[in-house]
């Protein structure tokens, strides 16, 4: 019978446990640098540029669920790694998370903007297209009335 991973995880020395963490490490160190290059492009108005980096984005993303839930399967075996690896850990995924924060402010901001613009031109069409109002017979004004649909025949003699 093959030992399931966190049993593996639970029975990792500690030197095996500060190689983990110290690649922990890395991966939220590459995500931070993703996160502020997106953060970047998205404040200078070129959210088309993002692309590029959201494959990445997503595959680190994934790594770095994998190996928290890894963490916390063994918590003593984090307990028993060094403790500067550890707090820097803990620094790197909190200037991550606040990244990923900021990044979300961000994106809502500019959703913000493009709904807002895309309000004045429907606003703005939706002017020409209004009818001047009619009258009936008492000079009051009548519903306006939808502009006639044209009608195309295609009539073979």
């Amino acid at each position: 019978m093959m030992p399931t991973v966190a049993a593996q995880m639970q029975a990792q020395p500690p030197a095996d446990m500060n190689r983990h963490l110290t690649e922990m490490l890395d991966v939220v160190q590459r995500l931070i640098s993703l996160v502020e290059a997106e953060n970047h492009l998205l404040e200078t108005e070129r959210p088309t540029a993002i692309q590029p980096l959201l494959e990445e984005k997503g595959r680190l993303s994934s790594v770095l669920a994998y190996g928290l839930q890894a963490l916390k399967r063994n918590p003593a075996g984090v307990e028993q790694a060094d403790r500067a690896l550890r707090d820097s850990l803990s620094s790197a995924l909190a200037t991550f998370q606040d990244l990923v924060m900021a990044n979300g402010r961000i994106v809502l901001r500019l959703k913000r903007v493009s709904e807002g613009i895309l309000n004045a031109i429907i606003e703005e069409t939706q002017k020409g297209k209004r009818t001047t109002p009619t009258y009936n017979p008492s000079l009051a004004t009548a519903p306006a009335r939808p502009p006639a649909a044209s009608i195309a025949l295609n009539a073979t003699v």
